[in-house]
């Protein structure tokens, strides 16, 4: 599967083929793409939908915090690679990713 920024997005065979049903304090992102966020839990929906197919997450833009609620079916999983590489990228944009290495 690839993204909406046109790199590979990693989803486990488990939430390819099964009910994605993200629990508070995952990590997601929009299967469109965007940055990755974290599930709060689930909502009551805009629509006033059944609640269990909607989710409040969070997210950072910049150092603004952002939060929204999506349907479950828009969001998917984060594999491990992802979540490791932004966060090394938030360390290295707040100056904390550690000393620079001489060449």
């Amino acid at each position: 599967m690839v993204g909406f920024d046109g790199r590979p997005r990693l989803v486990s065979a488990l939430m390819t083929f099964t009910h994605f049903n993200p629990r508070k304090g995952a990590i997601v992102r929009l299967k469109s793409g965007g940055p990755i966020m974290t599930c709060e839990g689930s909502c009551a929906a805009p629509e006033k939908d059944d609640p269990s197919k909607w989710v409040q997450c969070s997210w950072f833009s910049g150092s603004t915090p952002q939060r929204k609620k999506f349907p479950v079916e828009a969001l998917e999983g984060v594999s491990d690679e992802e979540k490791q590489a932004a966060l090394q990228a938030r360390a290295r944009r707040s100056g904390t990713a550690g000393p620079a290495r001489k060449k």
